[in-house]
């Protein structure tokens, strides 16, 4: 009985250590391709700075529903400013991946590694819509990313849905970004299309049988 338990108890631990190894592979994929936006401070159109992908107006959002803001409060000052989401720390940027992106799209929970990755990715990006998403799965476009959501994804051809994902993203970037955010767009472009690219190598290896011709970036 106690070697029972015992083996219950490693094959756990082994699980839990390949679930959190999948996070870490799609942050540092992710970080990555955020090329100097990871380590520098840049200004964007929103008139605030962006760190390691994350801007100043979405840093602010995600302190303000976090329970203890002092955590946030790099400069010790006892105020949220600019100069705290520029002095973020590299522990700080991964906590808030982990929470308010990864999370978000239960990534843990996710079969496909590409579908969690291209999901975590595009959230990071900004493009990212869980409604549309839901729908083109079959589930009701409430926004909340649960139980449903994600057992009709892990039910869906993960290349198809790959694909879907894909084709929004490029959608998004070479369509939506110009017309909405010119600025940033014409700033970041170059940028933006090598990580879509990227990603589009990795859809190509993975699903040989799926042809992606939609856009050309």
């Amino acid at each position: 009985m106690k070697n029972f338990v015992f083996c219950i108890a490693l094959l756990f631990f082994a699980c839990q250590v390949t679930v959190a190894n999948r996070f870490e592979l799609a942050h540092l994929e992710t970080m990555k391709l955020e090329g100097v936006g990871y380590t520098a401070y840049h200004y964007d159109n929103d008139g605030g700075g962006t760190k390691a992908g994350i801007t100043f107006k979405r840093f602010k959002q995600i302190v303000s529903s976090e329970k203890d803001w002092r955590l946030f409060d790099a400069d010790k000052d006892g105020m949220i400013t600019k100069n705290d989401h520029r002095k973020m720390t590299m522990e700080r940027i991964k906590y808030i991946y982990k929470k308010y992106y990864w999370d978000a799209v239960n990534g843990d929970l996710i079969e496909s590694e590409l579908v969690a990755r291209l999901m975590y990715d595009y959230l990071v990006n900004g493009g990212f819509n869980i409604r549309k998403f839901q729908t083109v799965v079959g589930v009701k476009p409430d926004g909340k990313f649960g139980a449903q959501t994600v057992s009709a994804i892990n039910k869906y051809d993960h290349c198809k849905l790959s694909k879907a994902i894909l084709k929004d993203r490029g959608t998004w970037l070479l369509k939506v970004m110009p017309r909405t955010r010119p600025a940033t767009y014409k700033a970041c472009k170059n940028g933006w299309k090598n990580r879509l690219n990227y990603f589009v190598s990795q859809f190509k290896t993975k699903c040989k049988n799926e042809k992606l011709s939609y856009f050309t970036v």
